[in-house]
């Protein structure tokens, strides 16, 4: 990504849990900026949906820090709010030339439920690639 220019950081989420997740939004936040949340709606078991965030920015250098926050609702109506760290490979134009960086990324998403006397805990795994690449 270049330095101070929009760019497109895409990815995707897959939900490989037990249970369906609602609600799904994506954002980046850190050293960019960033136009809106992406909404993914909802994901079955099994189903992946691919995402682009339109995000700017504001640092330079090989690891310029960020992280992807993802919000969802489980079938029992519980909001989850999680977050990955990552880092970006952002070029200054002034100082160098424009590259393509690749990111591969995965997040392990808890949601426990109680039921009556005894507790079922549910476990989704949401796994993203991203690449991140310059917009013209």
């Amino acid at each position: 990504m270049n330095f101070k220019e929009w760019g497109k950081l895409e990815g995707q989420v897959t939900n490989i849990g037990q249970i369906a997740l609602s609600s799904i939004k994506v954002r980046a936040t850190g050293e960019v900026e960033y136009n809106e949340d992406v909404s993914l709606g909802h994901l079955l078991t099994g189903e992946t949906v691919r995402f682009s965030l339109q995000v700017c920015p504001m640092a330079s250098g090989t690891d310029v820090p960020i992280s992807i926050e993802i919000n969802y609702i489980d079938q029992v109506k519980r909001t989850y709010n999680r977050s990955i760290s990552t880092s970006l490979r952002v070029i200054n134009k002034e100082k160098t030339v424009s590259t393509t960086t690749f990111h591969n990324v995965s997040l392990l998403l808890k949601a426990s439920r109680i039921e009556k006397a005894h507790q079922q805990k549910y476990v989704r795994k949401v796994t993203y690639s991203s690449r991140a690449t310059g917009l013209k």
